[in-house]
């Protein structure tokens, strides 16, 4: 019986077996005190009335009289001390599933009713029957009760399958009882975070294979002219762009692991941080940044320095003159503006560029050593504190990309 609902099933008819059982047991114990004060009520009456027949005949007659009665009766001795019995009381002993009825005459003898069946003919078999039935009945109550929830496991079990085999589009849509919706809906949420990790590390490979081809096709060029020339000042030059290759894929390896470091955060290390100070940390003496404004909030402070730091450097690489970076905390919500002067990012580019390896055309332009890394690092920190990378115009001319997330915790 491996079969969940099998055992169910199973446990259902025992767990009603066993009730039935436990209600035999006390009716047992119960139906001889209950029976006996119910039947001294009920006989007390038929029974004088029978004694005092007995009392005005004869003894040929009292045997007469009580070989005509139905119920059966007989004239006795006394009753047995055994019952504990005193003169001149009724006496009811049950003795199930019979009953017998005792009654002083005299003092010698006594009038005896019985025995008297206390349930019908046939009552146990009914009440068995009876049982079954109603065992029949609470289980195809479950079995339709369960029905929706051995659908749903029958479909999350051929969902994961499918799943599992490679249809990464597989979803489980269960539709019912609300319970099992919040079951449906938390297996479709794993797979499309799974779906979302598989596509984000294929994105990853093809982007570090695309960003590492150049650097290293030219550091291996440096190194081959390296050993085909005997000048040593060409030799240092290409020794130095050979080491600017490796400095450049060294810098594409170390925004990739912090990239995918952010993939695996759980709980956030979270503080309240003057996000101010915070930002003017990042401003370097003689610089064109500038920072305005005020405010705090409960981030996870060393995520949040890089994210502004990657928006920052952004802006420099792009910037004519000015960039003004403003802290706003306005009803819960904080934003982190970055404005430059530079020449903006087209609307149709605001969204690619948030992703992976993905850069504007005037990025590729400016610094083609960039690997696209800096604002999709942002973008996942805002995402993990609850908000959102937001790209638009600034009022100097260039660029806004600011960081807008809660404050509270």
């Amino acid at each position: 019986m491996k079969s969940l609902f099998v055992r169910f099933y199973a446990a259902l008819g025992v767990g009603h077996a066993v009730g039935v059982l436990v209600w035999a047991a006390a009716a047992a114990a119960l139906v001889p005190r209950v029976a006996q004060d119910h039947l001294a009520q009920v006989l007390d009456g038929p029974t004088a009335v029978m004694v005092d027949e007995l009392r005005r005949a004869s003894p040929e007659q009292r045997q007469r009289l009580v070989a005509g009665w139905d119920p059966p009766a007989a004239l006795v001795a006394p009753v047995p001390e055994r019952y504990g019995v005193r003169d001149g009381e009724l006496l009811v002993v049950v003795d199930y599933p019979d009953a017998r009825v005792f009654r002083a005459i005299d003092e010698d003898e006594w009038l005896a009713v019985g025995p008297m069946p206390l349930v019908p003919s046939g009552a146990e078999l009914r009440w068995v029957s009876l049982a079954l039935l109603a065992t029949l009945g609470i289980g195809a109550g479950a079995q339709v009760a369960l029905r929706p929830v051995r659908v749903t496991l029958d479909r999350l079990a051929t969902v994961a399958r499918n799943f599992g085999a490679g249809d990464l589009a597989a979803r489980a849509r269960v539709s019912g009882p609300t319970e099992l919706e919040q079951v449906g809906s938390a297996f479709d949420a794993m797979a499309d975070r799974i779906h979302a990790l598989l596509r984000v590390q294929q994105e990853t490979l093809q982007g570090v294979s695309h960003e590492l081809r150049t650097p290293l096709t030219r550091a291996r060029f440096a190194l081959e002219l390296v050993a085909d020339t005997d000048d040593r000042a060409a030799r240092v030059l290409l020794a130095d762009k050979a080491a600017g290759d490796l400095d450049q894929m060294e810098r594409l390896l170390g925004e990739l692991l912090a990239y995918l470091r952010l993939d695996a955060l759980q709980d956030l290390a979270k503080k309240p941080t003057d996000l101010r100070a915070l930002a003017d940390d990042l401003v370097e003496p003689g610089s064109k940044v500038v920072v305005s404004g005020a405010g705090s909030a409960v981030v996870e402070p060393t995520l949040m320095r890089r994210a502004l730091r990657n928006l920052v450097a952004n802006a420099e690489r792009h910037a004519r003159d000015r960039i003004v970076v403003e802290v706003l905390a306005v009803d819960g919500q904080v934003e982190l503006r970055v404005d430059d002067d530079g020449p903006g990012i087209p609307e149709a580019e605001r969204v690619r560029v948030g992703q992976p390896f993905q850069r504007g055309e005037s990025a590729r332009t400016l610094d083609p050593s960039g690997a696209g890394l800096g604002l999709a690092i942002a973008s996942r920190v805002a995402a993990a504190h609850g908000g959102a990378l937001e790209i638009g115009e600034s009022a100097l001319g260039g660029a806004r990309v600011a960081l807008v997330f809660p404050g509270g915790p």
